[in-house]
């Protein structure tokens, strides 16, 4: 076996693994705090991406579209948040993802109608030139996006453990009663978690977008492997959900790169799923059992 190969395949999954993971945190931030599961995640991203594309026509700065980018994903979230969730918030959690869905098929079609159907490209934000380390190569984009990665996990990990706003989070999440008697309101929980969660759709939409063609159907489909991402930290863990991409983005590389199964890596994130809730369902037994 050719171990350099191997290693460089490793970190190449690890580097389109850590996007699966952002995308898979947005999964987290709305299940962990309003316990919605938010089918529409990918198609918020898409649109998302959409918007920034749209800006940089425009011949703005990469910097300033992604600034006012970040302005529509929060505006995003908390018109989802409360045009669409708070009606619910009262009514069984499923309700709330049909909902989702609902809102990803509106995505896609005011997508078609507002960007067009054709397929797009989206620019890098830096040259596709490769830099090689310790004998292994990597490429700017893929450079920055890691970094880009590094980045948001740490401003989220600050958010929910240093801020005023992630301290109401985390208490809500874990006695909703005792936090609402303390003064926190749920709306404002819900409002936060949906506005962040939204610009997390943004980041993986425009690190997403520059690696394959930009229309309404693609890149939803990757928020099947996000929630794969989520589903394997435990939809409550963000750093499980950055961990569960990770995993799934090695485990696809060596898919592709040394099992000539025809598909395979196709099947692979359902896989996966079905791998993550049965241990989950292990798990919560192991848990009623001690509870006896």
């Amino acid at each position: 076996m050719d171990f350099k190969l191997l290693f460089q395949t490793i970190l190449s999954g690890l580097i389109s693994g850590s996007i699966y993971g952002v995308l898979g945190l947005g999964f987290v931030v709305t299940y962990k705090a309003t316990r919605v599961l938010n089918l529409a995640h990918g198609g918020m991203a898409m649109f998302l991406a959409f918007v920034a594309l749209s800006f940089l026509h425009r011949h703005m700065n990469y910097g300033l579209a992604l600034g006012l980018t970040a302005l529509a994903a929060i505006a995003m979230g908390i018109t989802i948040d409360w045009t669409i969730m708070r009606p619910l918030r009262n009514r069984p959690p499923l309700d709330a993802a049909v909902a989702s869905l609902g809102l990803l098929l509106t995505l896609q079609g005011l997508a078609v109608i507002i960007f067009g159907a054709q397929e797009k490209v989206f620019p890098a934000a830096v040259p596709l030139r490769f830099v090689s380390v310790a004998g292994f190569n990597f490429s700017y984009p893929q450079l920055l996006g890691f970094g880009c990665v590094a980045v948001a996990a740490a401003l989220i990990g600050v958010l929910f453990k240093w801020t005023r706003a992630g301290t109401a989070i985390r208490a809500y999440v874990e006695n909703p009663e005792s936090a609402r008697g303390l003064g926190v309101s749920p709306f404002y929980v819900s409002t936060i978690a949906w506005s962040v969660a939204a610009l997390l759709a943004a980041l993986a939409g425009v690190m997403l977008a520059p690696l394959t063609l930009l229309d309404s159907l693609r890149m939803p489909l990757y928020s099947v492997k996000a929630l794969v991402a989520a589903l394997l930290g435990g939809l409550n863990s963000l750093s499980g959900a950055i961990i569960g991409g990770l995993l799934l983005g090695v485990t696809e590389a060596y898919f592709q790169g040394y099992i000539h199964v025809r598909d395979s890596v196709n099947y692979l994130p359902f896989g996966l799923v079905v791998l993550a809730m049965l241990y989950q369902g292990f798990r919560g037994n192991r848990k009623l059992v001690r509870a006896a």
